[in-house]
């Protein structure tokens, strides 16, 4: 008789087949990065989002970006020791204004009041999806588990679509697309809707070659 197997390895195994074991330490990233770069560089710094393994951070100036950049090899080298190899690849500076000494730093979505959980229902045909998937789990305890996981997944992009971000057309990715247009640089590039990471790497394709 096949032996049960751990609920913490199944459920390990049932995200990584989803992709969500991968979003969720790129989440673990993005949280650890304060305790990675320290007191003072998280206080002039702040994490935006993982986008295709690269970390996108605003940094309070241009100098704060040169810095950084600098230290990329030695930071990658320190998120991989905590979230394991292959979630955070590269790390993009992103300049911008420096956060106020005292205030708490903004949320890549929009916030939310403490208290009960977001029980804003779904689509139908979304909860049939989810529903569908988490069926394809044998285990009903992680089969609610991973229901759960993907509701809340699913409620998170309806937020952040509710508040104006957008899906990029070559990944997919929700992203700021009014702020990032506004950060744009100058181009063929400049009103396409793309992420800034697509567009980072779609820009040498674009540029004539002088």
């Amino acid at each position: 008789m096949r032996r049960p197997e751990p609920l913490a390895r199944a459920l390990k195994g049932a995200l990584r087949g989803l992709n969500l074991d991968q979003r969720m330490r790129e989440s673990q990233a993005m949280a650890l990065w304060p305790d990675i770069v320290g007191d003072v560089t998280a206080g002039k710094t702040r994490p935006l989002y993982v986008n295709r393994g690269t970390l996108v951070v605003q940094v309070a100036s241009s100098a704060w970006a040169h810095q950084l950049s600098l230290l990329k090899p030695r930071l990658l080298a320190l998120i991989e020791e905590r979230v394991g190899p292959g979630v955070i690849r590269d790390l993009r500076m992103k300049s911008g204004t420096e956060p106020e000494p005292d205030a708490p730093a903004e949320m890549p979505e929009p916030r939310r009041k403490r208290g009960r959980a977001d029980e804003t229902p779904l689509p139908a045909d979304e909860q049939e999806q989810i529903a569908r998937q988490a069926r394809g789990v044998e285990d009903p305890m992680l089969q609610d588990r991973l229901r759960k996981l993907l509701i809340a997944n699913a409620r998170r992009k309806h937020r952040l679509r509710a508040a104006g971000w957008e899906a990029c057309q070559r990944c997919g990715c929700l992203h700021d697309a009014e702020a990032d247009a506004k950060n744009a640089a100058p181009g063929p590039l400049a009103n396409a809707p793309l992420c800034p990471v697509c567009r980072l790497e779609l820009q040498p394709l674009v540029t004539p070659v002088p």
